[in-house]
Parts: C-alpha cells; sequence; structure tokens
C-alpha cells in the first residue's frame, strides 16, 4: 500500500510540474503578443497623426458608434478591457492545486503511522500482550462462601498491565452456572516478569462442583494466560 502510495505522489508531482512549465510558456506567449499588440497599436497611431485627409483619417479611425477616436485622450485608446478568461492562467491554478495536493499526499506517505514506544498506562489488546503465567490457585469454603486465591505473574517478555483484575466463576456438580465475581489483583500495575496475588470470594449456599479464572483489564480487554501449575488444568474441580 505504501508504495502504491508513493508511485501515485511521484506521478502527480511529475504532472504538476509538466503543467507548470506548460502555464509557463503560455504566459509569457501571451505577454509577448499582448507587448505586439501595444507596439502596432502606437504605430498605427503615430502613422495617423501625419497629415492626412479628413476623409483617410475619418474613414481608418471612426469608431462603430460614430465617434472620432483623435478626439479621445491616449490613455483611452488604450485602456484595459475586462480580461478574458485566460487558458494558461487556468492551468496555472490547476497545476497549483495539483502541486498542493501531492505536498499533502507525501507527507501523509512520509510521515506514517505514528511510531514510537507504547503509552505504558494505555489499555493494551488482547492480541498485544502475552498470555499470563497462572503460579498458583487454591480455594476455601467458609459462611457459604467460595473464597479462590491464587498468584499470576506477567512474563519477563511481556508488556506492562495495569488495573488487571481477576474473574472467577463457578459451577455446581451438573454444570450449570452457580455465580459470579471479580476483584482486582493486590498489584495495580504488573510490569513484566512482576508477580502478584489475587483473591475472589463467590457465594456459594449450593454444593460446587468446580471453577473456572480468568483475567481482564478494567476496560473488559481480555488478557489471556497459560497454566503454569503442576498438573496444569484450566478447570479447577472443588473438594468437598
Amino acid at each position: 500500500m505504501e508504495q502504491i502510495l508513493i508511485t501515485v505522489t511521484l506521478l502527480s508531482l511529475l504532472v504538476a510540474i509538466g503543467m507548470t512549465l506548460v502555464a509557463w510558456r503560455l504566459l509569457r506567449e501571451e505577454r509577448r503578443r499582448s507587448a505586439a499588440r501595444i507596439e502596432m497599436l502606437v504605430a498605427e497611431r503615430a502613422a495617423a497623426a501625419r497629415p492626412e485627409s479628413d476623409a483617410d483619417i475619418i474613414a481608418d479611425w471612426r469608431r462603430p458608434d460614430g465617434a472620432d477616436p483623435r478626439s479621445a485622450p491616449p490613455a483611452a485608446l488604450f485602456a484595459p478591457t475586462a480580461p478574458a478568461s485566460s487558458p494558461a492562467g487556468l492551468m496555472l491554478v490547476i497545476a497549483t492545486m495539483v502541486l498542493v495536493a501531492s505536498a499533502g499526499l507525501s507527507l501523509i506517505v512520509v510521515s506514517g503511522p505514528a511510531s514510537g514506544p507504547a503509552n505504558s498506562t494505555a489499555p493494551i489488546t488482547a492480541a498485544a500482550a502475552l498470555p499470563l503465567e497462572l503460579l498458583a490457585l487454591d480455594h476455601a469454603r467458609a459462611d457459604g462462601r467460595l473464597a479462590i486465591s491464587g498468584s499470576v505473574r506477567n512474563p519477563p517478555t511481556g508488556v506492562g498491565l495495569n488495573t488487571l483484575v481477576a474473574a472467577a466463576v463457578i459451577f455446581d456438580r451438573n454444570g450449570d452456572l452457580l455465580s459470579a465475581a471479580e476483584a482486582p489483583v493486590d498489584q495495580a500495575r504488573l510490569d513484566p516478569g512482576e508477580e502478584s496475588v489475587f483473591q475472589v470470594s463467590l457465594p456459594a449456599d449450593r454444593p460446587v462442583g468446580r471453577y473456572r479464572i480468568s483475567f481482564r483489564q478494567t476496560d473488559d480487554t481480555l488478557v489471556p494466560h497459560v497454566d503454569r501449575r503442576p498438573p496444569a488444568a484450566a478447570d479447577r474441580e472443588v473438594t468437598p
């Protein structure tokens, strides 16, 4: 895509330069013709000033309205008329517009997308984050509730995470959903290589069969994780 934009920009610049040269040549030719016309009118005016018969002067110089041009001041004879639309001027305007458009397109191509280090405080997407490492996971039942705790690590080659949240879901022995809850991990920011513990408490007024843990950021961006416990298990069975 970038190569296409560069090619289009170069072609636009060549067209603009060509149109500018043509417009400049046309303007120069118009100036020459205008100067030649003025010289011719001056020469004719000088020739008309020579002694001739009045009939010849009137026949040569009488205007369509019947007025004698000899009575008009010299400045009136060469007064500028209303400017007509010039092809050269129009081409010059078009060439200027093409040059401006080409310059804008070149700026876009050269600048490209903004690059540089990612903002450490900006939320990340699931595709940008490396999987977290679940190091430990345990649970305890008390007073009709199930407390799920554990520890998680951001891999050394990962990216910094802000406001990481642990979410837990519990199911009964038939696989039906009982309840769900979430809580932020203890460490507000988890830089690469750092670990943090977490704990989520859920109501469990009925027998619990298993539970599942996941992680996300507060803007609902899911953060994948891998189980590093021996043995690895995505779902944890609850002991009676």
